[in-house]
């Protein structure tokens, strides 16, 4: 025949004991877990704000480029215009001294 145990008072308050003490440990881990992600929230938070400041940045710089496009390319021209007289006015002095030799 099996033997019957007899469980005292003493044994179920030391099971409840580390029962306890186990969920008070699952608690404090749940705490420090929650503690962690309201940091990393807060982090997040912070580099989308930087992240959100550099691409309106971004933004405005890009809208600048049509312009210094059209700058550049009205700076071009005139370069060409300048090239054009620089090359009329040299080409006027070779034919004033072809057509008269002596000064």
């Amino acid at each position: 025949m099996a033997s019957k145990s007899t469980v005292s008072e003493s044994d179920l308050k030391e099971l409840k004991d580390i029962i306890n003490s186990r969920f008070d440990e699952v608690d404090k881990r749940l705490t420090t877990i929650e503690k962690e992600q309201i940091e990393i929230k807060s982090e997040i938070k912070s580099q989308l704000g930087i992240i959100d400041a550099r691409l309106k940045q971004l933004e405005n710089s890009s809208q600048k480029i049509p312009d210094l496009a059209e700058k550049v390319g009205e700076l071009k021209n005139w370069r060409q215009i300048g090239l054009a007289l620089f090359g009329v006015l040299i080409g006027g002095i070779i034919t004033y001294l072809i057509k008269n030799p002596n000064p």
